[in-house]
């Protein structure tokens, strides 16, 4: 008998969840994984997983940005793979010049960076891995 929990999971129930959230103009904080998945938090709900695809993610960025709920041609059952998903995101919030914060290392693990970006609706936490290339990368970047 084989199982396949990735099938039993309701990303479209999720999905409602994020948009009834979004119409209560809820701050929403994201953290990212490199599935690629969000956890969602707002004040009335914490851990709410959501599968993400490109077109969630330009939803959920949009509505972080300016409030913006339409989810037209979002489709939440489409599922893709998307490698190394959470720097990939990082480096196109970057180069917008999104204000991308680095959490002080007294308060995290050394092996992970903890990054932070801050919206209007919201903020994005990312936990990256910790190599010389990507602290390299973020002193480039001016986010030391």
């Amino acid at each position: 008998m084989i199982i396949n929990f990735s099938s039993l999971y309701d990303n479209e129930y999720a999905h409602g969840q994020v948009k009834q959230l979004m119409e209560q103009k809820c701050k929403l904080t994201i953290e990212l994984t490199d599935e690629p998945c969000a956890w969602i938090n707002a004040r009335r709900i914490t851990g709410l997983r959501y599968i993400l695809n490109r077109q969630s993610w330009s939803w959920l960025l949009a509505y972080l940005e300016n409030g913006k709920i339409d989810d037209f041609r979002v489709f939440p059952l489409q599922t893709e793979r998307i490698e190394d998903f959470q720097m990939q995101a990082l480096e196109e919030l970057i180069g917008t010049k999104c204000n991308v914060f680095k959490v002080p290392f007294l308060r995290e693990v050394r092996a992970y960076v903890t990054l932070i970006a801050i919206f209007p609706y919201g903020r994005i936490k990312f936990k990256i891995r910790l190599t010389n290339n990507f602290m390299d990368y973020l002193y480039d970047n001016n986010i030391c």
